[in-house]
């Protein structure tokens, strides 16, 4: 393995990655993955190239011309502009806006699910309800792409601060018949 260029090994998934630089070339990266092919095929152990994708991770904007092409064997490797791994979603800048947006709007369906659902308004029900439901949701991997902007933060408070809302509205023991 050059110098600069790291193996992650999770299970049965492997993460390849490296900073290119002066020292450290594309050529680099293509010679560990062909070298992961070659030991894969001494020892008859099958790849999955069609899971594999190329992210280039920058903050200036990269066109395709300026993104180096990998392959495995005679397999190019897709370029990808966001990749999900262990069901979090980043792109080229590490930004997790896409994936507070996904599970804002899973988080949200869930929880109107939850209020038709339940016919019985009990607020300790539909609160252990949605502590259940939709706060894994919420909180998977939070540690991993906590929201730094306030929008972000305002989305995913939203979805409790709709459900407290319709129960304020809903449970008032005064309101008429």
């Amino acid at each position: 393995m050059p110098s600069g260029v790291h193996l992650i090994l999770f299970a049965d998934d492997v993460k390849l990655y490296s900073v290119i630089n002066s020292t450290v070339t594309p050529n680099s990266l293509q010679a560990c993955l062909s070298a992961i092919y070659d030991w894969s095929e001494h020892w008859q152990i099958k790849l999955s190239p069609a899971k594999c994708t190329v992210l280039h991770v920058s903050p200036h904007c990269m066109t395709n011309r300026t993104m180096f092409g990998y392959f495995i064997g005679d397999t190019t490797l897709p370029k990808a502009h966001t990749v999900t791994d262990l069901a979090v979603t980043y792109d080229r800048k590490l930004s997790h806006a896409s994936h507070i947006d996904t599970i804002v709007a899973k988080a949200s369906l869930r929880s109107k699910l939850i209020l038709r659902c339940f016919q019985y308004r009990d607020s300790g029900l539909l609160m252990h309800a949605f502590i259940t439901f939709v706060r894994p949701i919420l909180e998977y991997c939070s540690v991993v792409w906590s929201p730094a902007f306030k929008k972000d933060i305002v989305m995913i408070e939203a979805v409790q601060s709709r459900l407290v809302v319709f129960q304020s509205f809903h449970m008032k023991s005064d309101w008429p018949v």
